[in-house]
C-alpha cells in the first residue's frame, strides 16, 4: 500500500510538472512576439553603431587632410596627374593618384603608400601592372586593398573584382558640377573651372615636384567662406550608377566621377553617378567639413542650381565658367554653396 501510494504521487507530480501542447504553443508564440519586438531595436542599435563608425572614418580622413596640410602647406588635390614619363601630355591621356591615396601616410598606412609606389609610379595602374608582372592577384595587389577607414560598414558591396582598383565609400567634393567633355574640350590648365570646392585636379609638369603648369594650391586660408562652412568629403554608396568609387585613383584617363562628387546633384540621387549617396537610414548622408568635423545632412537641405543647371547655358568648359558661378552664387541653394570654398555667401549647415 505504501509503495502504491508513492507511485501515485510520482505520477501526479509528473502530470503537474509537464506542459500540455497548447501551453507549449502559447509559450512559443510569446517568445516569437518578444523576438519580433526586440529585433528592430537590435537592428537599429547595430545601424547606429555602423553609422558611428562611418562618422569616425570620415573624422579620420579629416584629421589626415589637416596633417597633410600641415606637412605640405596645401590641401591634397582631387587628382595628382602626370604622364608615365613625367612630362606634360594631352588632356585625354592624363590620369593619376586620388586624394585618398595621397593621405595614406597620415592614416597610419605608410607601408601601403610605399608598397603601391605613390612617389614611384605616376598612376595606380602602373602599380597594378607591376604587380601583375610579379604574379600577384586580388587581394594581394596593393592598389586593390580594402582599407577599413575608407569603407562604410553599412555598405557590404565593396570587394574589388580582379581587374578593379580598391573600392571606397568616401568621395572628395570638388564643387558644383563635373567637368564638361573630354580631350581638347577640357579647359587649360588641368584644374577645371568647375572645381569650386577645395579639391582641384592637378597636373604636374615633370616628375613628383609639386604643382606646375600654372595650377593653384588650395590651402586652408583659401577657404574664405570658413572651414566649418565648406564640404570636404561625403559618402558614396556602391549601388546604382554611383557604384564605382576608388581610393587609389580613377580607373583610366579622365573619369573624376569615380573618385569625387559634385553638389550639383541631390543627395541620394541614385540616377546620378556623382551624387552623394548613403545606405544609412534617415534620408541623408554623412559629410566631412573642412574643419574636420562630421555632420549628417538631410536630403531636405535647400537645393537650387539656378541658371547653372547641367543642361543649361552654363558651360563649365569655358574660361568664364567660374565668373558665371560667382555671379549666380546669391541664387544658389545652401547645398550648392556649401560645396564652394569662396563664394562669399553667408550660409551654414541647417
Amino acid at each position: 500500500m505504501k509503495y502504491a501510494h508513492a507511485r501515485s504521487m510520482r505520477k501526479l507530480l509528473v502530470r503537474i510538472a509537464a506542459f500540455t501542447l497548447v501551453e507549449l504553443l502559447v509559450v512559443i508564440a510569446i517568445i516569437g512576439i518578444l523576438i519580433s519586438l526586440l529585433l528592430p531595436a537590435v537592428q537599429a542599435a547595430r545601424e547606429a553603431a555602423r553609422r558611428m563608425q562611418c562618422t569616425n572614418n570620415l573624422k579620420q580622413i579629416g584629421i589626415a587632410l589637416h596633417n597633410f596640410h600641415d606637412a605640405q602647406r596645401y590641401i591634397p588635390p582631387n587628382l595628382e596627374a602626370v604622364d608615365p614619363e613625367g612630362t606634360p601630355v594631352s588632356n585625354n591621356s592624363r590620369s593619376g593618384w586620388a586624394s585618398l591615396a595621397l593621405i595614406l601616410p597620415y592614416i597610419e598606412q605608410s607601408a601601403l603608400y610605399d608598397t603601391i609606389g605613390v612617389v614611384k609610379y605616376h598612376r595606380p595602374w602602373d602599380s597594378y601592372d607591376a604587380d601583375t608582372v610579379a604574379g600577384l592577384t586580388t587581394p594581394n595587389r596593393g592598389v586593390q586593398k580594402t582599407i577599413s577607414s575608407y569603407v562604410c560598414p553599412s555598405d557590404q558591396d565593396r570587394q574589388p573584382l580582379d581587374d578593379e582598383l580598391g573600392r571606397a565609400n568616401y568621395s572628395a567634393i570638388r564643387g558644383i558640377f563635373s567637368y564638361n567633355g573630354v580631350g581638347t574640350t577640357l579647359p587649360q590648365p588641368y584644374n577645371f573651372t568647375t572645381n569650386t570646392g577645395v579639391f582641384l585636379a592637378s597636373f604636374h609638369d615633370g616628375g613628383w615636384k609639386g604643382f606646375g603648369n600654372g595650377n593653384r594650391k588650395i590651402t586652408l586660408a583659401s577657404i574664405t567662406d570658413g572651414t566649418s562652412n565648406v564640404f570636404a568629403f561625403g559618402e558614396r554608396a556602391t549601388e546604382g550608377t554611383s557604384a564605382a568609387i576608388y581610393w587609389a585613383g580613377p580607373p583610366g584617363p579622365g573619369p573624376l566621377g569615380m573618385i569625387s562628387s559634385a553638389v550639383g546633384y541631390k543627395i541620394n540621387d541614385r540616377t546620378a553617378r556623382e551624387s552623394i549617396t548613403s545606405k544609412h537610414a534617415g534620408n541623408g548622408a554623412n559629410f566631412l567639413l573642412c574643419d574636420a568635423s562630421v555632420h549628417w545632412v538631410s536630403e531636405s537641405i535647400s537645393f537650387n542650381n539656378g541658371i547653372l543647371a547641367v543642361t543649361g547655358s552654363y558651360d563649365p568648359s569655358t574660361a568664364s565658367a567660374l565668373d558665371d558661378f560667382y555671379k549666380e552664387a546669391s541664387n544658389l541653394g545652401v547645398y550648392q554653396l556649401l560645396g564652394s570654398r569662396d563664394d562669399g555667401q553667408a550660409v551654414s549647415l541647417p
